[in-house]
């Protein structure tokens, strides 16, 4: 008797065990040397947050192929990055611990609600 996890769950998985393990990292040095002190500072910050957006990006992806399958609008690319949720969710993804369960919730949350996507009429 195997698990039945739903599909639209898969996504908020992966961004779980991207989160826990930290899989990608940047390397500021060369041929021994930190060149920490020569890159700017925006390059700095994105690649400290690099696991957090990787993570958001696998989580939107599965979730837009998702709202695809199923004949709906895919997320918006532009509206994500933008967005309160966005900058919320990437927060979370580094400062709090994140348990799996509530990865589902916010994996299914998204899906169940009209978050940033075109052509959706809020009633």
């Amino acid at each position: 008797m195997g698990v039945d996890i739903s599909q639209r769950k898969i996504g908020g998985l992966f961004a779980y065990w991207i989160l826990k393990f930290h899989p990608l990292s940047v390397d500021f040095e060369q041929d021994g040397k930190n060149l920490d002190y020569t890159i700017p500072a925006e390059e700095l910050s994105s690649a400290a947050w690099i696991n957090q957006y990787f993570a958001a990006y696998i989580l939107y992806t599965h979730i837009s192929e998702w709202y695809q399958q199923q004949g709906e609008a895919p997320l918006s690319i532009d509206a994500r990055s933008s967005s309160s949720f966005h900058k919320a969710l990437l927060y979370a993804f580094k400062y709090r611990n994140i348990s799996i369960d509530a990865m589902m919730l916010v994996s299914e949350s998204i899906i169940r609600e009209t978050f940033m996507r075109p052509n959706v009429q809020v009633r």
